[in-house]
């Protein structure tokens, strides 16, 4: 949740992201989870801040890169935090977007990057889990254009060589750049971006599709922030090509920020930045 934000702007960004929120039996929703579905006004304290945010337009005609952020009114602390983010899409082939693991150190649940999806109608899911209370979740549908392949049929047309499409990753911190000092406490967000592919191994070359490739995709995303772990991301071929992935972090240290990607065929790409308060 951003900085400030009021109980009536939560609910504002509960109804605007969410449609009317309900509350079903744990049975009723994936893998036993709450789903929170109807009013959000008819939720009780506990539920509003288990209630994951989800924030995806309506309606796209870009599958290739649909934007997904997710943030959550919930304590970071070290004895009750939200563990895990799942975000998956059942009617794609590449279901799961992506499993995203937090600790304290997060201090705020404030997650966003792209995915891709295949045509036709979508229903993301995310499911949260809280170290004391289990697993919530909430869904959203989105139309996706149907003119054409998403994760079900070929990967975007190639263009470049692999040396040309992998470069290293670049972190910025919007805070620094607006402000121009860090304070130690603050809770902060790291922008990461890079340039790298994520394919099944489908690809179009000269209006063929060429399995010869192989799949080529990001695995896995771990932050570091004084040597210690904060974060840990394990992504899918479901990802976008050349994500732009922007994640919280609690600034409770001086040190060196670091962020380790992995892709699936053992390439581990990383970018560093210093946190220095003034």
């Amino acid at each position: 949740m951003r900085p400030g934000i009021t109980r009536r702007g939560f609910l504002h960004a509960a109804t605007a992201a969410v449609g009317s929120l309900c509350i079903r039996p744990a049975g009723a929703s994936p893998a036993g989870a709450h789903l929170l579905a109807g009013d959000p006004v008819r939720l009780s304290a506990l539920e509003r801040e288990h209630l994951p945010i989800l924030h995806a337009p309506e309606f796209t005609t870009n599958r290739n890169k649909v934007p997904i952020a997710i943030e959550m009114a919930h304590p970071m602390t070290a004895d009750h935090f939200i563990k895990a983010l799942e975000v998956v899409d059942a009617a794609d082939a590449v279901q799961g977007k992506g499993v995203f693991h937090f600790t304290p150190a997060n201090g705020r649940v404030d997650l966003a990057f792209q995915a891709r999806l295949d045509p036709g109608a979508s229903e993301l899911t995310v499911i949260a889990e809280c170290n004391r209370h289990g697993r919530w979740s909430c869904q959203r549908k989105i139309q996706v254009d149907e003119g054409g392949s998403g994760c079900s049929g070929v990967d975007p047309t190639v263009a470049r060589s692999i040396s040309e499409e992998i470069h290293k990753p670049a972190i910025r911190i919007p805070e620094l750049v607006r402000d121009g000092r860090l304070r130690r406490g603050q809770v902060l967000h790291a922008q990461v971006k890079i340039h790298h592919p994520n394919r099944r191994g489908h690809a179009i070359r000269d209006g063929r599709i060429d399995m010869t490739s192989g799949p080529l995709f990001l695995e896995q995303m771990e932050v570091f922030q004084g040597g210690k772990r904060v974060s840990q991301f394990a992504m899918t071929a479901g990802l976008s090509d050349d994500p732009f992935i922007t994640f919280a972090f609690l600034a409770a240290e001086e040190g060196t920020l670091r962020v380790v990607f992995s892709n699936n065929r053992g390439q581990r790409l990383e970018a560093t930045q210093e946190v220095r308060f003034s």
